[in-house]
């Protein structure tokens, strides 16, 4: 008998299933309920973020692609100016023997020069957000968003021009040309608009 009181015990000394009083059903609703709508009563929704969880996420930076881009962005910018300012080189070149025969291409020329100054510019905004570093107000990077764009859509006569050439001769290697432009631009466009437009989701604090 006591084996068998053991056994059957669950199903001889209670009900089954067993029956359960009105507090404990009602504490059970109580603590699902908790559990499915936690994010809505316990804390606010977004749920606020103490000082050390933004600082986790202050300290989590982009990873060594970023970095390892921004070098190569960099590189391609100062070469840009090289290729601008020196008068050995092709752009230099180019718009002086312009200038020469008709002046009104120091207009054009003066777009280039916008451009490169305002990339060089934006190597500041895309460097503080590679290493998420918050520095002036971001209305101010806003402004240098905007002006690149309008140098780098209007400074680039001379790249056009070749552009042109390439494509009499050959469209697929103009497209490759295209190709690497494209991927040499658009990353930093991508950092620059982030750090300028982005700042509160960056930093989680007000700018």
């Amino acid at each position: 008998m006591s084996f068998f009181a053991k056994v059957l015990s669950p199903f001889a000394s209670q009900d089954y299933p067993p029956k359960l009083n009105t507090e404990v059903i009602q504490r059970r609703r109580m603590s699902f309920f908790a559990k499915v709508l936690s994010p809505f009563t316990s804390q606010d929704y977004p749920p606020k973020l103490n000082a050390k969880a933004i600082e986790r996420r202050r300290m989590k930076k982009p990873g060594w692609v970023w970095k390892l881009y921004f070098l190569i962005f960099s590189a391609y910018i100062f070469f840009n100016m090289i290729n601008l300012f020196f008068p050995e080189a092709f752009l230099y070149t180019y718009y002086h023997i312009l200038i020469a025969f008709d002046p009104g291409y120091n207009f054009a020329y003066g777009l280039a020069v916008g451009k490169v100054i305002f990339n060089i510019i934006s190597l500041i905004p895309f460097f503080l957000f590679v290493f998420q570093i918050r520095w002036l107000k971001s209305h101010l990077w806003q402004w240098v968003f905007a002006l690149r764009i309008i140098f780098d859509l209007t400074g680039h006569g001379a790249e056009i021009k070749v552009f042109q050439s390439i494509a009499y001769i050959n469209l697929q290697t103009l497209l490759s040309y295209l190709f690497i432009f494209l991927v040499l631009i658009v990353p930093s466009y991508i950092g620059c608009f982030w750090y300028a437009f982005q700042w509160k989701r960056m930093f989680s604090t007000n700018p």
